[in-house]
This record gives structure tokens, C-alpha cells and sequence, in this order.
């Protein structure tokens, strides 16, 4: 038969057939992502991963960074400046 599918007569899906709805935070944040939730540019993010001790896993190319983990080393403080209320860094220092 054309066109013919593996769904039940009348077209319903069970919900075992649907795929599992994406949960946010996703388990690893991308550079990128992290960029968004702290308001900050990606070179900020891989400073901080660098320099600054905001954990992060190496997957492949790239990193990823736990939301509870970000979230936990904002609270600490320890995020980069940035936007309009960010002082620039003290060249004689």
C-alpha cells in the first residue's frame, strides 16, 4: 500500500512513539550558551574557563559548563564584568 505508516488506524500517537521533550538547562551549556546567560562575550567564557576557575568538561573541540555550576560561581562572585557597568582593567597594574 502507498503511503501506508506503522501508526494505528485513526493516526494517534502513543506517547511512547513521541520523542522526549528537551530539557533546559541542556546537561552542558556550550560556550556560546554561557555566553547568553551571563551577558558576556565568548571570549569571556573560555577566560574564565582558563583563568578564573569556571569548571568545564572538554568534549570534543569545544567545552561545556554545568548550569548549576555557572550559576553556583556567579553566586560566588567570581563572573566577568561586562556591559555598560564594567570598569576597564588598570593598564599599570
Amino acid at each position: 500500500m502507498v503511503g501506508s505508516s506503522s501508526r494505528p488506524e485513526g493516526g494517534d500517537v502513543k506517547d511512547s512513539d513521541k520523542a522526549p521533550a528537551p530539557t533546559w538547562p541542556p546537561l552542558g551549556l556550550t560556550v556560546a550558551e554561557a555566553a547568553e546567560v551571563l551577558r558576556c562575550d565568548r571570549k569571556a567564557v573560555l577566560t574564565a574557563i582558563a583563568e578564573k576557575g569556571l569548571p568545564a568538561v572538554k568534549v570534543g573541540r569545544g567545552f561545556r559548563v554545568d548550569y548549576d555550576a555557572l550559576k553556583a560561581w556567579v553566586a560566588r562572585g567570581q563572573a566577568p564584568a561586562s556591559g555598560a557597568d564594567a570598569e576597564a582593567p588598570d593598564e599599570d597594574a
